[in-house]
């Protein structure tokens, strides 16, 4: 099973964070949920073989 932990930082946005690779990603409401609208990934995912 892969481990994937998810903080919640507050002004409704949350960190993701995969186990095994350590990649992170940010996610966030949508502007019509009063959010921001803003989130993805911190590192660029790997190419496909």
């Amino acid at each position: 099973m892969v481990r994937i932990e998810t903080v919640y930082e507050g002004d409704l946005r949350c960190r993701v964070t995969h186990g095994p690779s350590g990649r992170e990603l940010t996610t966030g409401a949508l502007a019509d949920n009063e959010g921001r609208g803003e989130g993805g990934l911190r590192q660029p995912l790997p190419e496909r073989p």
